[in-house]
């Protein structure tokens, strides 16, 4: 049996803790304060970055690859723990996508889907907008969010 220490006990280190522990390793888990506080704890849990196109490829694959799988480890660690990480496939709304330009090109590398919205159709998407504010937008409906406090706790 290996052993292994993984410094850092937040989102990634529990993570690496969790799969290493899983590949049949013991593990030590060093934090200096509270398992999964700090920017872990405090994270929007949104499984993308804001404004995509303005990241670096690896940061998209590392999203998309997210994106595929967070639901069955959701549905994992819920299984294994009974705490529902709160997977929740919401969609993302960009009001104001700058950069037509850049987000083009990253929608055809990285996108499975995403459409351009009218004002109507932006105001469709999401009613409760002012009317002011149901302008173009870019839709990416495979965009879902975590509840970081639950999954650090499942975890």
């Amino acid at each position: 049996m290996t052993d292994c220490i993984v410094i850092g006990g937040g989102l990634i280190g529990m993570f690496t803790a969790r799969e290493l522990a899983r590949s049949g390793a013991r593990v030590t888990l060093l934090e200096r304060g509270a398992l999964g506080r700090e920017s872990s704890w405090a994270g929007g849990g949104i499984l993308s970055p804001l404004y995509p196109w303005r990241f670096p490829d690896p940061v998209n694959e590392l999203a998309l690859w997210s994106q595929r799988h967070y639901a069955d480890l959701a549905a994992t660690l819920h299984d294994e723990t009974g705490i529902d990480p709160q997977w929740y496939p919401c969609g993302l709304l960009i009001l104001d996508p700058a950069e037509p330009e850049a987000v083009n090109p990253w929608q055809a590398r990285f996108a499975d889907r995403a459409e351009w919205l009218d004002g109507r159709a932006t105001a469709a998407t999401e009613p409760a907008l002012a009317p002011d504010r149901a302008g173009p937008a870019l839709w990416l409906p495979s965009i879902a969010n975590i509840r970081n406090p639950r999954l650090l706790k499942a975890l």
